[in-house]
């Protein structure tokens, strides 16, 4: 049998784990721009972004979250 002396258990509070970091307003337009789209305007709304981009000629209503995955596109 065998016997545990003096351990101790380590627990941790979500705030005490580093803070991830997410990426900045400027990195999600970069990303954005990487997928083809030029940039006209953008603006954060709660926890997404709303775009309007052009691309291939045609204007484009975008919808992206705070991690820069574009959730939703449609033509203007």
């Amino acid at each position: 049998m065998f016997g545990l002396v003096g351990l101790e258990l380590l627990v941790m509070s979500s705030a005490d784990l580093p803070a991830m970091a997410r990426p900045t307003f400027g990195d999600c337009a970069k990303a954005v721009e990487r997928e083809g789209y030029l940039i006209l305007e953008m603006d954060a709304r709660g926890s997404n972004y709303d775009i309007d981009a052009r691309k291939g000629g045609r204007e484009w209503d975008l919808q992206a979250d705070r991690n820069c995955r574009i959730l939703d596109a449609r033509p203007d």
